[in-house]
């Protein structure tokens, strides 16, 4: 068997020896190293500085070199472009003997020339017109005065030098006509171009003295006789028409330059000479920058500059281009001095790591020492808390599935003795197929799964569940699976209990055929209803569930849900509270019986309701047929006691002759007559409760059919009323054909239904009125009216006038009668295959119509 063996640490670590002297030394050898760091750091710190700078300046002298060569170049094409269209214009003036004014401001309109060429507002042709006086040469001949290039009035005679066309005309109307010959720098420029046979460009020309406009320079090209010699200047004098010439504004000629820099550049302009601010003709910034010395310099030693000449017109200009603060990117100017400073900082850091490296070795190495003896202790406390610890723990080999090692409560669980539980494989405790314990146990060690349930069986065979706990630990040089066993039979034990009693809660729900409704008790919000609240309601549980129950339109009396409400919360329970509600309109009456729960940690109601709506009908109907009971007993004694008197008060005056004295023979027979006719009465109210007694029990009244005159039955039941009844008027109508012939009934019950029809019509009718008998008779039936002017009924007497029992007026002040008579009426008319109708109203008489069949078949 495999066990784990186990060392026991030392409490307290050793003391370290005394080292003080090996220390200093140490921390000298280091700041020596720190210091030599630091001075190799420093010296590569100003090579990176140097190289870097040599090369920024490099880039940047390159870069100041390429616009300086473009506004060169575009300055030099501008100018050329100047000469081209002198050479066109000359070119066209040839091709025609004669150049008339619009050809040639035609000529220049179509090249639109003033649009394409920078710093050129005039293009013109000056005529040359000879003194014939003169020599051929003028050039000998010129005198002027050189200090001024403007207008000036030359002595004597001289040629003409006058501007014949100009395009555009109107802006340079005061040109046209005008003499150069007025303007010296202009003549010279002319005689020049002739004495030279080139282009040649003018002094500056201020061409309006009162104008403030910055001087131009012309640009002039003489036009010679086609074909003509030009060898020498005579020959060219000679040969010589006029000149074609343009004005050049040099501001204008180098605004589009100008506008187009996107850096900081400065362009100065000098005509032939840098000695003196006099020969600056063109400033871009306006600021002079050009050293007086002669010599073109930058504005600073940060600055760059670039002097170049440009030959035009038998004259010079010197373009001097220098940059400006801001052309030198402050991020790459400041690059250098940022790397050197980032390298003496990088060096000093690195010097002070390794100088407290070496001050803080021995301290290091001390701080390890303690922490291996802390970790020794820890590891001899976890092997105590492991052995000794109440919880299940074992330690199981990750690749072969072998117990290394468990605790005594490891031993206590499963009942084995430690030397028998280790060694054994894990398969043999746990009650899952081999490949799923393997295949549990390659997730643990991968550390994708902590938490596992299995069964595991104990020494004495019993399987109990359990809940694992597995970590990974490397234990000497071997993965091992650190577990703790917890028994969760208990838990699971009531988790079954629990699910089962839910289930048992959920079917009682569902099946119980009272509607019931679980709800929330904050908001009365339905959660859950059964089956039989939904076919008793007429309501879906989706219909239900999130409604308020008050919305769903069941309670009649809202006062009666607040009832509910503050029962239920003051003691958690309502027991048979009768409340009225409604289902599809119909108000019911039920008993509801509810209890306050949690729910899934929700405070919940779970309320039924009975429908007890025909029990307090039957209730109500008990009630009712009680106080019928009741009455009828009191009327029976009532109606039972009056004849009774009076056959006892007749009998005892017969009886008792010396008591009473005697009596005429006359008075004997009245008394006899009134013992017969309270008799009588007894015995109709015997045969009324003998009737009623078979109808209840389910019997048959007798009847006896046969052949009668139902008319003379009539006739004798009216004419007895009348006998017997002086206060009322009868009146008796005997209508239709064949009124003798005899009809198949029982006489009998037949007078029982007059008796009693005309026996009601008496009782509730005042003294004076009339009572009415009408029969009818048809080839099919017999129609029987009694009608009366009596007080009349209600639609609701009317409706349970055939009840037993039921009496119009029920006080035994009221007319005499039990209540059975018009119930024992309508049995007999049923019996006869007839039918009885009623027509009353309350204060205007009642009309009762009988129909019986007449002649018919015999109904025995």
């Amino acid at each position: 068997m495999l066990q784990m063996e186990r060392k026991d640490m030392p409490d307290t670590p050793l003391n370290p020896p005394d080292s003080s002297q090996p220390r200093a030394l140490r921390a000298k050898r280091y700041y020596i190293v720190a210091l030599g760091m630091f001075l190799a750091g420093l010296l590569f710190s100003l090579f990176i500085w140097h190289t870097s700078r040599k090369a920024f300046l490099k880039a940047e002298t390159t870069r100041f070199d390429h616009y300086a060569s473009m506004i060169n170049t575009v300055i030099d094409e501008h100018l050329d472009d100047h000469v081209s269209i002198l050479r066109g214009l000359r070119a066209f003036y040839n091709a025609s003997e004669q150049v008339s004014l619009d050809e040639w401001q035609g000529y220049i309109r179509d090249l639109d020339i003033s649009h394409h060429f920078y710093g050129t507002p005039v293009f013109a042709y000056v005529r040359y017109d000879r003194n014939s006086g003169q020599s051929v040469s003028p050039s000998a001949s010129i005198r002027y005065d050189t200090s001024s290039p403007n207008r000036s009035s030359p002595e004597g005679p001289h040629d003409l030098f006058v501007v014949k066309y100009i395009e555009p005309f109107e802006p340079n109307r005061s040109y046209a006509e005008l003499d150069l010959e007025t303007i010296p720098a202009a003549r010279a420029a002319c005689v020049d171009s002739v004495e030279n046979n080139q282009i040649t460009l003018s002094d500056r020309i201020q061409l309006e003295q009162n104008n403030p406009s910055p001087p131009v320079f012309l640009l002039m090209l003489p036009v010679y006789n086609t074909g003509a010699e030009l060898s020498t200047p005579g020959q060219r004098w000679r040969a010589l028409q006029g000149w074609a010439i343009t004005s050049i504004h040099i501001d204008k000629l180098l605004a589009d330059i100008v506008e187009h820099l996107d850096t900081p550049l400065d362009i100065e302009i000098f005509d032939g000479s840098l000695e003196a601010p006099e020969f600056l003709f063109y400033d871009a910034d306006g600021e002079l920058h050009t050293l007086r010395t002669g010599e073109a310099s930058a504005v600073d030693s940060h600055h760059l500059s670039s002097l170049t000449s440009l030959e035009i017109g038998g004259r010079k200009w010197l373009i001097n281009i220098l940059s400006l603060p801001g052309f030198t990117p402050q991020v790459g100017k400041n690059m250098p001095i940022a790397l050197l400073v980032a390298g003496v900082l990088l060096s000093l850091l690195a010097a002070l790591l390794v100088r407290n490296y070496g001050l803080h070795l021995d301290e290091a190495q001390l701080l390890a020492e303690k922490i291996t003896t802390d970790l020794r202790r820890t590891e001899q406390h976890f092997h105590n808390m492991f052995r000794h610890h109440d919880a299940v723990m074992i330690q199981i080999s990750s690749s072969e599935g072998i117990i290394l090692d468990a605790n005594q409560a490891a031993s206590n669980f499963y009942g084995y003795r430690h030397d028998e539980l280790v060694g054994k494989p894990v398969e043999k405790i746990n009650t899952m197929p081999p490949e799923e314990v393997a295949k549990a146990r390659e997730q643990a060690a991968a550390g994708i799964k902590h938490r596992f349930e299995f069964r595991h069986r104990l020494a004495s065979g019993e399987v109990r569940d359990v809940e694992v706990h597995t970590s990974p630990m490397v234990q000497d040089d071997q993965l091992v699976l650190f577990s703790i066993i917890h028994d969760v039979t208990p838990r699971n034990q009531a988790q079954k209990a629990l699910l089962e009693s839910e289930e048992r809660f959920r079917l009682l729900f569902e099946t119980n055929p009272d509607p019931v409704v679980l709800a929330r008790f904050d908001l009365g919000t339905v959660l859950d209803a059964n089956r039989a609240f939904e076919s008793a309601c007429g309501l879906t549980r989706e219909q239900t569930r999130g409604r308020p129950i008050e919305e769903l339109g069941l309670w009649l009396d809202l006062k009666h849900l607040a009832t509910f409400r503050s029962r239920i919360k003051d003691d958690g329970k309502v027991d048979n509270f009768e409340i009225d509600f409604r289902i599809e309109d119909e108000p019911r009456t039920g008993l509801l019986s509810a209890r306050r729960l949690y729910l899934n940690q929700t405070d919940c109601i779970l309320a039924s309701l009975r429908d007890i709506t025909l029990e307090k009908a039957a209730e109500r109907s008990l009630q009712e047929m009680n106080r019928i009971k009741n009455e009828f007993i009191s009327t029976a004694a009532h109606e039972l006691r009056t004849p009774l008197s009076a056959i006892m008060g007749y009998s005892e005056l017969l009886m008792s002759p010396e008591k009473f004295g005697e009596f005429s023979a006359e008075q004997k027979l009245d008394f006899i007559h009134e013992v017969h006719t309270h008799g009588a009465s007894l015995t109709r109210l015997v045969d009324d409760l003998l009737d009623i007694s078979r109808i209840e029990s389910g019997k048959e009244i007798r009847m006896e059919f046969k052949e009668a005159s139902l008319s003379e039955l009539l006739t004798q039941t009216i004419k007895f009323f009348r006998i017997h009844d002086e206060q009322h008027l009868y009146r008796f109508e005997l209508l239709g054909e064949g009124t003798e012939q005899p009809c198949v009934i029982d006489q009998h019950r037949i007078g029982q239904v007059l008796e009693n029809l005309l026996g009601n019509a008496l009782k509730f009718s005042p003294a004076g009125s009339e009572i009415f008998l009408t029969a009818r008779k048809t080839s099919t039936e017999w129609i029987l009216e009694v009608a009366d002017q009596g007080i009349g009924m209600t639609p609701e007497q009317v409706g349970k006038m055939f009840d037993k029992f039921y009496r119009v007026d029920s006080s035994n002040t009221g007319s005499s009668g039990l209540g059975l008579g018009m119930s024992i009426v309508k049995k007999i008319i049923a019996m006869h295959n007839g039918t009885i109708e009623v027509d009353s109203a309350l204060g205007a008489g009642t009309r009762i119509r009988v129909k019986l069949p007449c002649p018919g078949e015999d109904l025995a």
